[in-house]
């Protein structure tokens, strides 16, 4: 049993210890994974509490991956909120903040230039640590797919960052 399905595990038999455990070591990659899919760090932060409420009152049941589990979930959270967000208001991407301060704003700008496809991509295999398979099943794509649209988003990062572009 890994990590994340010992502690979603110890969730289902009401341990606090156990969440806050996961909380506290999904809380910044996966705040990271939706400030860059939502690029609005209130809705960002408002979609993490989500998650972890839904986590915490109604854990899933056992999965092959839990914590990809998770970063779906997320993910499915993250386009809901936006888009009820939209139809209330237009998204100000200018005022948002990143959160992770040990990336620099250069690297934010560099990501805020990929498409919203790639970013997501980038940032699972980054923030998240996820391997491509997994990446595959979050985002339902084709592993291929998965494959060349990170090597050619980092690419188009290495350009960005070096001023080539």
């Amino acid at each position: 049993m890994d990590f994340f399905e010992e502690k979603l595990q110890g969730i289902r038999n009401q341990d606090i210890v156990a969440f806050e455990a996961l909380y506290e070591k999904l809380k910044k990659p996966l705040f990271t994974f939706l400030f860059r899919l939502t690029r609005n760090h209130e809705i960002a932060e408002e979609v993490l509490q989500e998650v972890f409420l839904k986590l915490y009152s109604s854990p899933p049941k056992p999965s092959t991956n839990a914590k990809a589990y998770i970063f779906r979930m997320a993910h499915n959270v993250a386009i809901d909120a936006v888009k009820k967000e939209s139809r209330c208001a237009e998204i100000v991407h200018d005022e948002c903040i990143a959160f992770d301060s040990t990336i620099g704003f250069e690297i934010d700008d560099a990501l805020e230039r990929l498409s919203e496809r790639d970013r997501k991509i980038v940032t699972l295999r980054i923030n998240g640590e996820f391997k491509f398979r997994e990446i595959s099943v979050i985002l339902e794509l084709p592993l291929g797919t998965v494959l060349w649209v990170y090597q050619k988003a980092i690419k188009q990062l290495q350009i960005f960052v070096g001023g080539s572009q």
